[in-house]
């Protein structure tokens, strides 16, 4: 199952049948569980922030064991007048990978029109 959250709530949870997002998340279960993206650091000592930033979060349940994984997507960028250090190692992390995936099924399915927010939990309400 897929849950979709925004800054005004969440939505319906979706099945999905993605196939290529279902292999990689049983081949790299364990991989994903210990991963960590690194903050944006311009060298060693000095490490950047950025207000009002987009967090991902996740929760992956298998055979009862579950998991639970966050990152600052800010964390993932870099710039040529400040490069983030950890720019190609942050890249190169399978819950980054995981990242994408999900992305790309989310916005097929937001072509769709799938995706039914549930007004009971939206914070306007």
């Amino acid at each position: 199952y897929l849950q979709r959250f925004d800054n005004c709530g969440n939505y319906y949870s979706l099945e999905i049948d993605n196939k290529n997002l279902l292999e990689f998340m049983k081949d790299y279960f364990e991989i994903v569980k210990k991963e960590k993206v690194k903050r944006y650091h311009l060298n060693k000592e000095t490490f950047t922030l950025i207000d009002h930033s987009s967090f991902n979060e996740y929760l992956f349940s298998k055979n009862g064991n579950e998991i639970y994984n966050y990152f600052d997507v800010y964390n993932l960028s870099t710039k040529s007048e400040s490069p983030n250090i950890y720019y190609s190692y942050n890249q190169s992390l399978k819950i980054v990978k995981l990242t994408y995936l999900i992305e790309n099924e989310i916005e097929k399915l937001d072509k769709l029109n799938l995706f039914k927010r549930d007004l009971s939990k939206c914070i306007d309400n």
